[in-house]
């Protein structure tokens, strides 16, 4: 009588082979489907705070809050001055500090208060936290191969993304669980060829209106491991 144990080990590198088999696309697609069953990300209208924390520095906490049907932004800064928020919408955007319209060229200097820096911020916390659904976005292209990487004795399925010209040239690579296909990490070059850039570690999640949101985020530089800072998700709730 044959052992059956050839055949379990032929069953599990035949399971590993397939996960590689996946192309780029499929890949996002998953873990889409893991981050983002019932396409919430769409229609998302809610708030969220995030604590932010620096090497020698003081914390800071952050509110932001996205209506993606209203195309609503807003950004508030809690510093021990007093709260600093932003706000934009489809046709006005906005300063305040205190709740004061921002009128002095110094403080506009000092905090970056200009409509560019706000829609900057807008599109930077409407990626990060809109990740992996974010890379559906035109003008993304995803490439088509998948590899199993280790990672700081993790292993992954890897997938790299780049972006059409008018959208960003950053190189980034997305880093998944392969068995569940939530996504884990994920870093970026300006000039890969120098190790610039960073990489961002993902550890928790919240559960918000069926989303799995990645909770924390630790930045490390790509060519030293220098510690950067973290963002904790505090909360999301709904717009009030």
């Amino acid at each position: 009588m044959k052992k059956p144990f050839p055949i379990l080990v032929l069953l599990i590198l035949l399971s590993c082979q397939s996960k590689t088999e996946l192309t780029g696309p499929q890949l996002v697609e998953k873990s889409i489907a893991y981050h983002d069953p019932k396409n919430s990300w769409k229609d998302f209208q809610g708030q969220w705070q995030v604590r932010l924390q620096f090497p020698n520095k003081s914390e800071r906490t952050t509110n932001i809050s996205l209506d993606k049907i209203g195309g609503i932004f807003t950004l508030e800064d809690l510093r021990e001055s007093g709260p600093i928020l932003r706000y934009m919408d489809a046709d006005t955007n906005y300063h305040l500090i205190n709740k004061q319209v921002v009128v002095h060229e110094d403080s506009i200097k000092k905090y970056g208060l200009t409509e560019d820096r706000t829609r900057l911020m807008k599109n930077y916390y409407s990626y990060l936290y809109g990740l992996p659904m974010k890379l559906k976005d035109e003008g993304t292209r995803i490439n088509e191969l998948v590899e199993m990487v280790n990672f700081q004795d993790e292993d992954y399925l890897r997938v790299k993304v780049t972006y059409e010209e008018e959208v960003g040239s950053d190189t980034w690579y997305f880093y998944f669980d392969p068995q569940t296909y939530a996504m884990k990490l994920y870093q970026f070059y300006h000039e890969e060829e120098k190790n610039d850039g960073e990489y961002i570690l993902l550890d928790g999640e919240i559960s918000y209106r069926d989303m799995r949101i990645p909770k924390d985020r630790s930045w490390y530089t790509n060519d030293s491991s220098r510690l950067l800072g973290i963002d904790y998700l505090v909360e999301i709730r709904d717009l009030q």
